[in-house]
């Protein structure tokens, strides 16, 4: 079947109420002391900027597999589609987990890093802010077992979803914004049948 290409859809068009959040995905390889390498793969909402990453022993579409379930799980299920490149990551067992979510699946055009800003940007700052801050993250990244370098990386990207400001998002963060917008909606719509509160 064709692939769907950013570059024929507009992404609030996929949104509804109960699947509000379009997220693109992309990797980030390290290469660290001893010839050892490693992946993080990266994921952010379009507009609301929420963000997520993990990191990983190998670059599979296993990898990217178990990185989308989790993703869902962050964000309630409410994942109507994900913009990825082209590789090789985001082929079988990646499309496995879109298909069993229910989330449609959408890629950028080859050698076209510019249909994915919104990735490039937070991988950016991921390495920024985080990457070359913080101590222990490299030294836990040389262990075969992941989690404390995991553990580090969620730390931060709690900072980044609840607390960091964002210019873009009126100065406030990711999951204030989103708040925000939810609830002026509701506010706008209080009949909506299909829009709960939790």
């Amino acid at each position: 079947h064709k692939k769907l290409r950013i570059n024929e859809v507009n992404p609030n068009d996929y949104l509804s109420p109960t699947k509000p959040f379009f997220f693109t995905t992309d990797s980030i390889v390290l290469y660290l002391p001893y010839g050892i390498k490693r992946y993080i793969i990266t994921a952010v909402e379009h507009e609301k900027k929420i963000a997520y990453a993990r990191s990983y022993n190998s670059k599979s579409s296993l990898s990217a597999f178990d990185f989308l379930m989790r993703l869902s799980v962050l964000v309630d299920g409410k994942i109507a589609a994900i913009l990825s490149d082209n590789g090789s990551e985001f082929a079988k067992y990646f499309e496995e987990a879109c298909k069993r979510l229910n989330i449609i699946h959408i890629y950028s055009r080859v050698h076209t890093p510019k249909d994915n800003p919104v990735c490039e940007r937070f991988n950016r700052t991921l390495q920024e802010e985080f990457m070359e801050t913080d101590e222990y993250f490299e030294p836990y990244l040389t262990e075969s077992n992941l989690v404390r370098a995991n553990e580090r990386l969620t730390e931060w990207l709690i900072f980044y979803n609840f607390k960091r400001p964002h210019q873009t998002l009126d100065y406030r963060s990711p999951f204030e914004y989103y708040h925000y917008k939810f609830f002026e909606k509701q506010k706008l719509s209080p009949m909506y049948p299909t829009l709960t509160c939790h």
